[in-house]
């Protein structure tokens, strides 16, 4: 039997999306409708707009990703192992800062401290280098498949998914994202991205470029099955929006654990950082970013874009299980920075990309 939503026509889709919350059996009818490519670009981002501009619920997003999700290709499956839970960390974009790769940076740290991570992105959307931008230009292969990103993953306890070779389905969105953006108008799809990692990640950071947006997205994390998630917005030492935890300003951050959300803030006075211009963190493209990257990783970057990592990639290990307390979360890290062994992480995987 079809849905209704299956049926309904274009001004139907934005009057509904405009005034009324979907309810999940109409979510996948509404996808089914965005995919047809007999439905103009123009249609499908006029239903888009009309829900931004209504505001999509915590329901909507996560029956929306993980129908998604679902039509993913799949990553063989990874258990359980003596290093815990699979981690992913990172932003939405959108906070239009142009800041230097911190997730990918703190990826490292991360799975150089023995935490496994699958991470899932893309090439940048909003910003000059987005996270597969910056590890081309590292000289790692992008392209890998399913069964190579299983096999990384699982020799060297890291892998990464390029979002473009894992959901087909988008090359349909693509016009439509396009033309809401010309609109200056966002969509749903500028959340999705992180909610919709193949591999299933059991814990999850993700940055977001809204004050208000934590909560919500922390709800959504938890309806996507993860066991522990953080959403985190930063602020700039202005109060500008980051999506990222900041160690120049507060941030508001929403945890999701044992079936709820807890809200706190955090300042980064109190683990011990300075405030400075957050220019610093700043590149002009995917190679200055990368240039950020290795010297960090290498010992050669001692200041703010090194503790912005550190802290980040604390917050990835507190989901992970590796404790509560920051001041010794952030110890964590540094040692995987100062023993080189986040460095020696990337080489390793990147080694093995190249065979």
């Amino acid at each position: 039997m079809r849905s209704r939503g299956a049926v309904m026509e274009t001004g139907e889709w934005v009057g509904r999306l405009r005034t009324g919350e979907l309810d999940v059996a109409e979510v996948g009818g509404f996808l089914t409708w965005l995919l047809d490519g007999a439905v103009s670009a123009g249609s499908k981002a006029d239903a888009l707009m009309a829900w931004a501009a209504r505001g999509e619920t915590i329901e909507e997003m996560a029956a929306l990703a993980l129908a998604l999700r679902e039509m993913a290709v799949p990553v063989p499956a990874v258990a359980d192992s003596a290093g815990g839970p699979l981690v992913d960390l990172c932003g939405t974009g959108g906070d239009g800062r142009q800041t230097f790769n911190v997730s990918t940076c703190a990826s490292f740290v991360v799975a150089g401290s023995g935490i496994r991570v699958a991470k899932h992105g893309n090439r940048g959307a909003t910003s000059k280098s987005g996270g597969f931008d910056v590890l081309e230009v590292m000289g790692f292969r992008i392209d890998a498949g399913p069964d190579v990103a299983a096999a990384c993953l699982a020799e060297t306890g890291m892998c990464f998914l390029f979002a473009p070779l894992y959901h087909p389905a988008f090359k349909q969105l693509a016009p439509v994202r396009k033309l809401a953006a010309e609109r200056q108008s966002r969509t749903i799809f500028n959340f999705l991205g992180p909610l919709l990692n193949p591999a299933r990640p059991q814990a999850q950071v993700v940055g977001v470029p809204d004050l208000a947006l934590p909560p919500k997205y922390a709800a959504v994390l938890g309806r996507m099955g993860l066991r522990r998630a953080v959403a985190a917005c930063g602020r700039t030492e202005t109060g500008a929006p980051m999506d990222e935890f900041s160690t120049i300003g507060l941030t508001d951050a929403a945890e999701w654990m044992e079936g709820r959300v807890e809200t706190f803030q955090m300042d980064p006075v109190t683990l011990g950082f300075s405030p400075c211009d957050s220019a610093v963190f700043s590149v002009a493209d995917a190679a200055g970013s990368a240039e950020v990257i290795r010297a960090i990783l290498c010992g050669e970057e001692r200041g703010p874009s090194r503790e912005i990592v550190e802290l980040n990639a604390a917050a990835a290990m507190r989901v992970a299980g590796r404790g509560e307390d920051w001041a010794m979360l952030l110890g964590m890290a540094r040692e995987a920075i100062d023993s080189r062994a986040a460095w020696r992480k990337l080489e390793q995987v990147r080694a093995f990309l190249r065979r």
